[in-house]
């Protein structure tokens, strides 16, 4: 799944939490806005879990600018 402009979308959590997240799922938006997701995600360890990484900053990535 690729999420273009993804902002602040919850989706993948819903997913998740559904049991049927797909297996990539990327989500691509401005750089500030990526950031702030992500200093969020960092901040609440129930977002950061799922996820299975340190923080979301370490989180896989597979496009790297």
């Amino acid at each position: 799944v690729l999420v273009l402009g993804a902002g602040f979308d919850t989706t993948w959590w819903q997913l998740e939490q559904a049991g049927c997240a797909p297996t990539r799922y990327l989500e691509l938006d401005f750089q500030e806005v990526t950031q702030r997701k992500a200093s969020i995600i960092d901040s609440h360890p129930e977002l950061l879990q799922p996820l299975h990484c340190p923080s979301s900053q370490e989180a896989p990535q597979d496009f790297k600018p």
